[in-house]
């Protein structure tokens, strides 16, 4: 027989929940006003399954990116080593507050200074 070329073409399905980014892993996740004020503990199921788990006691803010390192995909060269999972965070701010919450808010946070002139 003559040599030949065998070509593939393969097609992959994107992951509801990470996207791979060289050998990192990038996801979103929300968590509420009061989880980013006082702090928030989250299991994820990995793509091999095992979990991983993240938390915090300190504020988190809207669109902060937490990196937990080694959590991503092996690395080519040396699939000992894997890189990071990066989790951006979603704070969820309620629509709307009724007077009672408003009053409440008010107590616990000091008024802010006026601002200056733009």
């Amino acid at each position: 027989m003559l040599p030949g070329a065998v070509n593939l073409k393969l097609k992959t399905n994107k992951h509801p929940l990470f996207t791979r980014r060289q050998n990192d892993l990038h996801m979103d996740m929300k968590i509420s006003l009061r989880e980013s004020l006082v702090g928030w503990s989250q299991k994820i199921r990995h793509l091999d399954g095992h979990t991983v788990e993240l938390s915090t006691e300190s504020v988190t803010r809207h669109l902060q990116v937490v990196r937990s390192s080694g959590e991503g995909m092996p690395l080519r060269d040396d699939p000992a080593s894997f890189g990071d999972l990066l989790i951006r965070i979603q704070v969820e701010f309620p629509a709307k507050l009724d007077e009672k919450q408003k009053k409440g808010i008010s107590e616990m946070f000091p008024p802010t200074p006026p601002r200056p002139v733009m």
